[in-house]
This record gives C-alpha cells, sequence and structure tokens, in this order.
C-alpha cells in the first residue's frame, strides 16, 4: 500500500526474469536519494491577515475541499473553520468524506466531473472560493 503522495494499492510489476534470478542486495546503498527544490512554502503572518480580510469582506464565500484533506488529516480543522466562519462546504469528487456528508454547511460535490464546476450551482457567483487541497481550477 502507497502511505504517501496518492495513498492506495500499487501495482509492481515484476519481470519473469528477475524473479527467477538471484543476487547480493546492498538495502543500506539503495536507499532514495531524492534530491530537489523542497522551498519553505510556510505563509507569512500577513498572508494569514489577508486571507482572513478576504474572507470577512466575502458576501458568498464556499470552501472547496479536495482529497488532499483526507489525505493531510486534516478533516477536523475544515470541520470547525467552517463551523466558526459559517462556510459552506463543496466537495470535489476525490474529497467526498472529507466533510460529514449530515453537516449543514455541507454543499456535496462540486458536480465537476459530471457538469464543469461552471456549471455546478454552487459556483455560479461566490465572491471567495478557498480552494482546499484539490487539483481543480476555478475559472
Amino acid at each position: 500500500m502507497a502511505r504517501s503522495g496518492r495513498p492506495g494499492p500499487v501495482l509492481v510489476d515484476i519481470t519473469k526474469d528477475a524473479q527467477q534470478t538471484t543476487c547480493e542486495f546492498d538495502w543500506e546503498a539503495a536507499k532514495p536519494q531524492l534530491p530537489g527544490y523542497r522551498p519553505d512554502l510556510s505563509p507569512e503572518p500577513k498572508e494569514y491577515e489577508q486571507a482572513l480580510e478576504l474572507i470577512h469582506h466575502s458576501k458568498r464565500p464556499v470552501i472547496l475541499a479536495g482529497h488532499g484533506i483526507i489525505i493531510s488529516g486534516a478533516m477536523n480543522e475544515v470541520r470547525e473553520f467552517a463551523e466558526r466562519t459559517g462556510i459552506p462546504v463543496a466537495l470535489t469528487l476525490l474529497g467526498l468524506g472529507a466533510f460529514p456528508a449530515s453537516h449543514p454547511l455541507n454543499l456535496g460535490d462540486d458536480g465537476y466531473a459530471r457538469r464543469g464546476l461552471g456549471e455546478s450551482h454552487h459556483f455560479r457567483k461566490p465572491t471567495c472560493c478557498w480552494r482546499s487541497a484539490c487539483a481543480s481550477t476555478i475559472a
């Protein structure tokens, strides 16, 4: 089971010749070396203030919660934020389950997979859409 990235079942396809061969294996030398650009994306305090100001002045804000909410385990935080602010929550197809279906602030899925985000009635005229851990875009 994959436990990072997109968790779930993984297919590992091993060729027949590799299955029937023996070799010495050095686990220590085989550790993944993943160099790369790792920027610090932590928001500055001023950015939090700007986000809160934008949300506060919005007439029809909507939270669009995606699969990342589930992966990160932030379901309780999103629920608490929605309840404290009274902002309704729409879910992407992969985000279903990230917010309780019976919750009065749950708008259901965003309809993107079936109709396209622009046609979903939840998004006809939002004044602020907080996209949280989802891969869709708002046009």
